[in-house]
């Protein structure tokens, strides 16, 4: 049985050492595509000149394009109806992906003779084709044109109707865009790539989009989607200065910075850290920053309120950093600014309870405000001069962080978690040792007042009796083997109790005695006959064990 396992196991391995490009693409899920080539008369010399092989064929080599996946390629110039049509002569290809036959459909320089282009309209006609296909997932729109936009004469119209469009559209999950710049060629065209989708998902796009421009020749540059929460904390240099001015690098327990705090003393030192940007296109060229507000969660270890904020103070109070960057500022936040925040010694009861020190989690909170952004791929001389070369195509600037939106949501924000451990005085073992030392000698005690016997010598009508009595005790008195009372004892005392018609002393039915030396009479106040008895402690050393009369009562 394990060799066949050994051999099965061999057999897989080997196949996906051999056809591993086969095996991973059937575990990937399939994708949708559709490629939109400008057919408009302006696109002649691009196909004159081999857009199908310098451009078409290295695209759909690239591992994007995946067995099974489904494909459309169709062209598109001014039809003036956005609506799907089942014969559209414009939709070349359809079916499943094949490299050979996608390519074989590429306009020719003659069959690209559309009067007028209208990119938008294009576009709808393409997602009209997803819609009527009823395709599921994400449908990747490849839209190569000159972005010369023209639907009426004389034409030269703003492409700002197209961006706009896919701006605006939430089901444009990812678009990127490529200037497809040739040497020697003066103009250029811009491939954009709309990753249209009903729902969110989770494709590493940037890494799919590096992979095609390095297919195509032509690197990539992201339009959407721009997240403003864009900043974290550069967790690799954090410190933590004390008030004797020392300085160390802080610990990091469950993501929060750790802040140290003995037990008695106030809140004090400084937290020392850089800020990085996680934007990949933006430079933050001027924005200014809040001091810090602070939630702490209420613990009885600090005085502080349980819906009390603070606020701490931050320097510098200024931020510009480029994409991807670690500031070169580093920001200070004063722990002992504000209010004065102590650790509250615990009362003598509840330091026997408190673990050694008590974790306080807390929130620092700063704003950025109003910063003021700029592209950086313009700050890029090649791709800059790449993106001028394309007709329009500057414009979409204007559409990453349109001025419409209002300031206050371009602010940027940052939370910094804290972990105060407030360290506590050690529990007071004197006082449990001596607990333990009453404990004890109380136990033993009680032990030896309950074990203890004592021996005493009871005389009656019925003859003496040895008896080993402990502290709480009872015995039976006969006469004449009937019993006429009951002698109890507890702890140093005795007491004698009759049964009618019995009296004690003539006429009592109940008497203390003396726990060393007692006599009583018994009467039966019938007949007036009287008994006498009596009770007498014994030495020790003057007992006989071997006794018969001899017994322990209990």
């Amino acid at each position: 049985m394990k060799n066949i396992s050994f051999y099965l196991g061999f057999c897989l391995f080997t196949i996906f050492f051999i056809f591993p490009d086969k095996i991973l693409a059937q575990t990937e899920p399939q994708r949708n595509h559709i490629i939109l080539l400008d057919g408009s008369g302006s696109m002649k010399p691009y196909y004159q000149t081999g857009l199908r092989d310098w451009l078409i064929a290295p695209l759909l080599s690239n591992n994007i394009f995946q067995p099974g996946d489904k494909v459309i390629l169709r062209t598109f110039d001014r039809r003036g109806n956005k609506g799907f049509v089942k014969d559209d002569l414009q939709r070349r290809y359809q079916g499943e992906f094949n490299k050979e036959n996608i390519v074989s459909v590429v306009p020719t320089a003659t069959e690209s003779n559309g009067r007028f282009t209208a990119i938008a309209e294009g576009l709808e006609i393409a997602i009209a084709d997803v819609e009527e296909y009823n395709w599921s997932g994400d449908t990747f729109i490849w839209l190569i044109t000159d972005n010369v936009q023209d639907t009426s004469d004389p034409g030269d119209e703003p492409i700002s109707p197209f961006y706009e469009k896919i701006y605006t559209d939430p089901n444009f999950r990812n678009i990127y865009f490529f200037p497809l710049v040739r040497e020697g060629n003066p103009s250029a065209l811009v491939m954009y790539m709309l990753d249209y989708a009903k729902k969110d998902n989770a494709l590493s796009m940037p890494s799919l989009m590096e992979s095609v421009g390095k297919s195509i020749g032509n690197r990539p540059v992201l339009f959407r989607p721009i997240r403003l929460s864009a900043l974290e904390l550069d967790r690799s240099n954090i410190t933590l200065e004390t008030e004797d001015g020392s300085t160390q690098p802080v610990d990091l327990e469950d993501g929060c910075i750790v802040v140290p705090l003995a037990n008695g003393r106030s809140l004090s030192g400084r937290v020392n850290f850089k800020l990085r940007s996680k934007f990949r296109e933006w430079r933050i060229e001027q924005a200014n920053v809040s001091n810090a507000s602070v939630t702490i969660e209420r613990s009885k270890a600090l005085d502080i309120g349980e819906t009390e904020t603070l606020q701490w103070q931050l320097d510098p109070r200024t931020l510009d950093l480029g994409p991807q960057e670690t500031s070169k500022k580093v920001y200070v936040i004063n722990l002992a600014s504000g209010r004065q925040i102590s650790a509250i010694k615990p009362s003598f009861l509840e330091s026997f309870f408190v673990e050694p020190e008590v974790k306080v989690k807390a929130k620092v909170r700063f704003e950025v405000k109003d910063p003021q952004l700029k592209l950086t791929f313009f700050d890029d001389p090649g791709l800059a001069d790449k993106i001028r070369r394309v007709k329009g195509l500057e414009e979409i600037e204007n559409f990453l962080l349109p001025s419409s939106i209002p300031a206050t949501e371009r602010d940027l924000a940052l939370e910094i978690p804290l972990m105060i451990k407030i360290q506590q005085p050690p529990r007071p073992i004197w006082a449990v040792v001596l607990l333990g030392v009453v404990l004890l000698g109380g136990t033993l005690g009680v032990i030896f007042l309950f074990t203890s016997q004592t021996v005493y010598k009871l005389t009656g009508p019925d003859g003496e009796k040895i008896l080993k009595l402990r502290p709480i005790a009872t015995i039976p008195l006969t006469i004449s083997q009937e019993q006429v009372a009951i002698l109890t004892r507890r702890f140093g005392g005795f007491r004698v109790k009759s049964f009618m018609p019995y009296l004690l002393e003539g006429d009592l039915t109940e008497k203390r005695l003396s726990e060393y030396n007692s006599a009583f009479t018994i009467t039966n106040s019938e007949n007036k006959r009287a008994w006498n008895f009596s009770l007498e402690a014994v030495a020790s050393n003057k007992q006989s064990s071997d006794n018969d009369n001899d017994f322990l009562v209990s």
